[in-house]
């Protein structure tokens, strides 16, 4: 299956919805990427663990991704 990267558009969209990053700590991960990387998991079926390094890291993606799903966001995601 294909993976596209979401577009500005799209990303502007997400980003409106994510909460603002910490100001005191260690930087956080690049959002984007990490978006990116859980749609890549997602849309072609791969294993977490064969998510290509270009999305950073595999486990702040498996994270990311299970915090979302707690909270309900993307529900029925790919559902009609």
């Amino acid at each position: 299956m294909i993976h596209k990267e979401m577009s500005d558009t799209q990303w502007n969209t997400v980003a409106s919805h994510l909460p603002k990053p910490a100001k005191t700590g260690r930087p956080g991960c690049n959002d984007r990427n990490t978006i990116n990387g859980i749609l890549f998991v997602l849309t072609t079926g791969c294993r977490r663990a064969d998510m290509p390094d270009r999305y950073g890291s595999k486990s702040t993606a498996h994270l990311r991704f299970s915090e979302l799903q707690q909270k309900g966001i993307g529900k029925g995601f790919g559902q009609d």
